[in-house]
């Protein structure tokens, strides 16, 4: 005679990968809509005039070196950083969307 356990079925790892499939879902949905934000706002400083010339750190960060940290002793790179982050969110070096970013964003 063989003894056999009954196991109850367990739902719960097929709700954990809906709950972990929402979760990504709706983090991808916060990260193009932040993206769309920043963009407008960028559009809207850009008709009000301002350009990369204005986007810029307080003057302590442009001047005082990093106390803690991995960049203790150094100050920050804003001019070097600035033209790579206007690359990687498809700006113009100026600081204005390029029209495949605007097109892509529906704007």
């Amino acid at each position: 005679m063989a003894l056999a356990e009954a196991y109850p079925e367990l739902k719960a790892d097929q709700r954990m990968k809906e709950l972990s499939e929402e979760i990504a879902s709706t983090e991808n949905r916060i990260g193009f809509a932040r993206q769309a934000y920043n963009d407008q706002v960028l559009d809207f400083n850009n008709r009000a005039g301002f350009t990369s010339k204005d986007d810029s750190l307080p003057k302590r960060l442009l001047t005082e070196a990093a106390k803690t940290g991995p960049a203790k002793g150094l100050v920050n790179g804003i001019d070097k950083m600035r033209p790579e982050y206007y690359k990687v969110r498809g700006w113009t070096p100026e600081g204005v969307p390029e029209s495949s970013t605007l097109e892509r964003l529906g704007l």
